[in-house]
């Protein structure tokens, strides 16, 4: 979310849109490549690997989305570490 976007921002200096919901995820990298046609577009993704215990939901909706987004408008996903890399 914001959150994630402002620390690339910061991170990068580069530009950051930000969707707010994976159901709007495809809409908003649309829209981008639209306004920007040859920007390079790198999805960064939630990784909800917890979902996909969860009863009625059983899959991962943030990076789901976030490949369905990069896929439609030719672009990238960048999954947060996991294990040993998210604690360093």
């Amino acid at each position: 979310g914001f959150a994630t976007c402002a620390a690339a921002r910061r991170a990068t200096g580069l530009a950051a849109a930000v969707a707010f919901s994976a159901k709007n995820l495809r809409n908003i990298a649309m829209t981008v490549r639209d306004i920007w046609p040859d920007c390079d577009i790198v999805i960064l993704a939630d990784d909800d690997a917890h979902l996909i215990h969860h009863p009625t939901i059983k899959r991962n909706v943030g990076l789901d989305a976030a490949r369905e987004a990069a896929e439609a408008v030719g672009g990238r996903v960048a999954i947060p570490p996991t294990g040993e890399r998210a604690r360093a």
